[in-house]
Parts: C-alpha cells; sequence; structure tokens
C-alpha cells in the first residue's frame, strides 16, 4: 500500500472536493444547456431547480420563464407547476383565470388528482365570467399546444 504524505492526501482531497462542485455545476450546465435546446422535460427540470434553489439561486421569475416553455410543450408538471405561480402570484403576476386554465390541461393529461382538486378551489372563488375566459384560454393553450407537436 502507498503512503501518502499529508501534503498529497490534503492535494487529494481538495481535488476531490473540487471534483464533487464540478459534478454539481455540470448537472445544472447539462440541464441549462438541453433546455436551451428547446428539451420540454429539461425546461421543466430547470424551472424546478429555480423553485427549489437547487445548484441556482432561488428565483420563482425564471421558474415561472422555464415552467412556460415546458407547458407550452404539454408538461402536465410543468403545467401544474406553473398555474400554481399564477395562483399565488410568486413570480407572476396574480392570475386566476390563467391559473386555472393551466391547471386545467394538467388535469386533462391525468396528472394528479391533487391537480383536479386544487382546480376545484382555485375555481371555487370566481365568478361565471371568470369561468368562462379560464375555458376559452385553455382551449386556446391546447391548440396552440396541439400545433407543437409533431
Amino acid at each position: 500500500m502507498m503512503k501518502f504524505s499529508k501534503k498529497y492526501g490534503m492535494a487529494w482531497l481538495f481535488a476531490l472536493l473540487l471534483g464533487l462542485v464540478l459534478v454539481g455545476c455540470s448537472e445544472v450546465d447539462r440541464t441549462r444547456r438541453a433546455a436551451e435546446g428547446g428539451d420540454a422535460k429539461a425546461q421543466d427540470k430547470l424551472g424546478n431547480m429555480y423553485s427549489k434553489g437547487a445548484g441556482v439561486p432561488r428565483d420563482q421569475a425564471q421558474a415561472a420563464i422555464w415552467y412556460t416553455k415546458a407547458a407550452e410543450q404539454g408538461v402536465a408538471s410543468a403545467q401544474a407547476n406553473l398555474a400554481f405561480l399564477y395562483y399565488k402570484g410568486t413570480g407572476v403576476a396574480k392570475d386566476e383565470v390563467r391559473a386555472l386554465a393551466w391547471l386545467s390541461l394538467a388535469a386533462a393529461q391525468g396528472k394528479s388528482k391533487d391537480v383536479e382538486g386544487a382546480s376545484g378551489l382555485v375555481s371555487m372563488g370566481m365568478t361565471p365570467e371568470q369561468l368562462s375566459q379560464a375555458e376559452a384560454l385553455a382551449n386556446e393553450l391546447q391548440a396552440k399546444i396541439s400545433r407543437k407537436k409533431p
């Protein structure tokens, strides 16, 4: 077995720690490159990274940008996450009509019972006009998504 001096042991430890930091950075970099290249799942993942502050500074406005790109390509989880940002007014202007439209699209894909429940809660305090606007917007968004899909 080779003996390492303290000098080389510290250098090895530093290299190991630097490698771990770079691996973390490369995950963000790989995700960002894929997202910028139009990969919808990477866009959703980058939105999650910004929303949680995972490997990037926490930034709800950036999360909304990446969720929007993924949602417009039909990613149900991005649609649901974007809806919650609109409902709360976090990173975007509060817009319950837009929130309900995105939740409706996510629910239509069978995202989860939680999304269906959230749709009910969002719509509960809305006027008939707002409900109509949300339905029209959901139809418009769905048509836009359908045109983008191959």
